[in-house]
């Protein structure tokens, strides 16, 4: 048996495992990358809007370079999401469908496999060459890669999809039990602190602006918590107004720190609407759990230190001793 079709076959056998979509995406992006000789593979999947193609895993890229987005039908990536086609060049730059991005990366060969679902394309598996060239060999291997491990990311998108709220795009009640169970709490000495937040004065703005520019502020203040928190913490969506941050491995002195900004950052970003901006406010109450405490207790801290906040005026942080 050639190294190639080892290689697939035990990919095939890993697929079946219970995995969850993070680690399918890093499985299959490893293992293309390595089946291409080390060229640079990623996966891009569709946004819930299904019209921007995201980089949600990579390879050979450090993680402190931003990934390049692409619109449905934008750049060689894009086509290959709206067409549903398989995209082989070793002329990348001379393509029709070639743009460039600020960010993107020189290469000098490209492959693109539609990730499908059905007749429907929910993303794209690709891989650049840098100084070298993809033979047909190598377009059929990426593509009998994306044939082979589609199902298990639909299966898994869906299942993450359970997980968030449509809205924002933060997780909700179901996806804080998959981001923060019980068991992790009851199995771990590491300091949590979790932080309740609430928008002031919500009800208003529905009732002066109308619920769209509602959803639109909802929105909004879910982007500016997720750019304050690290990437492995939690933004969970928990009530209509009510945000949930969970912080692992961090104190309560630096989440009272990371509660400040969160509300300096939600007060001085307002929300664009209609030509003007919304100005929105938040009030945060902050919690560390205490040793053998349940998370429900511990939650329950950070709802009543954020009722502080509300009785202290609004737009502040309390914190639960």
């Amino acid at each position: 048996m050639s190294a190639r079709l080892q290689s697939l076959t035990e990919l095939a056998l890993a697929l079946q495992r219970r995995l969850s979509l993070d680690d399918l995406l890093r499985l299959v992006v490893d293992r293309t990358s390595t089946l291409l000789s080390d060229a640079r593979a990623s996966v891009r999947l569709f946004d819930p809007s299904r019209e921007r193609l995201v980089a949600t895993c990579r390879s050979g890229v450090p993680d402190r370079v931003e990934p390049v987005e692409f619109k449905r039908g934008e750049g060689l990536v894009g086509r290959v999401a709206e067409r549903g086609e398989l995209l082989w060049t070793n002329s990348p730059q001379q393509h029709e469908a070639f743009v460039a991005k600020p960010g993107t990366q020189s290469f000098d060969a490209f492959i693109g496999a539609p990730l499908l679902a059905g007749q429907e394309s929910m993303g794209v598996l690709s891989v650049l060459g840098h100084n070298r060239q993809f033979t047909q060999q190598d377009a059929s291997i990426v593509s009998l890669v994306a044939a082979i491990c589609a199902p298990y990311f639909e299966i898994g998108r869906l299942s993450r999809l359970s997980q968030i709220d449509p809205l924002t795009g933060a997780l909700n009640r179901r996806g804080l039990e998959g981001s923060f169970p019980e068991r992790t709490m009851e199995e771990s000495t590491e300091p949590v602190s979790v932080i309740m937040a609430d928008i002031d004065r919500f009800k208003l703005i529905n009732d002066t602006y109308g619920h769209a520019a509602g959803d639109e502020v909802l929105k909004h203040v879910t982007r500016l918590l997720s750019d304050v928190v690290r990437t492995g913490d939690a933004v969970v969506r928990y009530g209509g107004e009510e945000f949930l941050l969970v912080l692992p491995s961090v104190g309560l002195q630096r989440a009272r720190l990371i509660a400040e900004r969160a509300r300096a950052t939600v007060a001085e970003h307002p929300t664009p609407h209609a030509g003007s901006r919304l100005v929105a406010t938040i009030s945060l109450g902050v919690a560390e759990r205490k040793p053998g405490e349940s998370r429900g207790a511990l939650l329950t801290r950070a709802d009543l230190a954020l009722y502080e906040a509300k009785n202290q005026g609004r737009n502040c942080v309390a914190e639960s001793q």
